[in-house]
């Protein structure tokens, strides 16, 4: 599962290096190589390998953009398709949580898996 990191621990202004930069984020120091081979931005003319906060920052920003997936009016993100997909026939019900937030559901168009979406608050009964 795709984790979201708290880039407000890392200080933009620190050189880390990769056990740092790996403990500070809460991931494995194999991640951060990993995240270097994939283009964070490091100083790897000697050892040990340092990482500027501030992109290192704008790398995992940009990471997390990238893997968000934009739903268009009335789709839902279907976990088995791995895709924004459509109501079958168009049928969705709304549902009312105990907290009050409002859940849209349906099944997928395509794989019938039961999909279920929160609604914003500013959304009108």
């Amino acid at each position: 599962m795709a984790r979201r990191f708290s880039y407000a621990r890392i200080k933009s202004h620190r050189n880390y290096e990769i056990e740092e930069l790996a403990e500070c984020v809460g991931v494995t120091p194999q991640t951060v190589r990993t995240w270097i081979k994939e283009g964070l931005p490091a100083i790897t003319d000697k050892r040990p390998f340092l990482i500027v906060g501030n992109p290192a920052k704008a790398f995992l920003k940009e990471r997390e953009a990238a893997r968000k997936v934009k739903r268009g009016q009335g789709e839902f993100y279907c976990v088995r398709c791995k895709q924004p997909r459509k109501a079958a026939l168009g049928l969705t019900e709304t549902a009312t949580m105990a907290n009050g937030r409002r859940v849209l559901k349906g099944f997928c168009d395509v794989c019938e898996t039961p999909c279920s979406r929160f609604l914003p608050a500013s959304d009108a009964a």
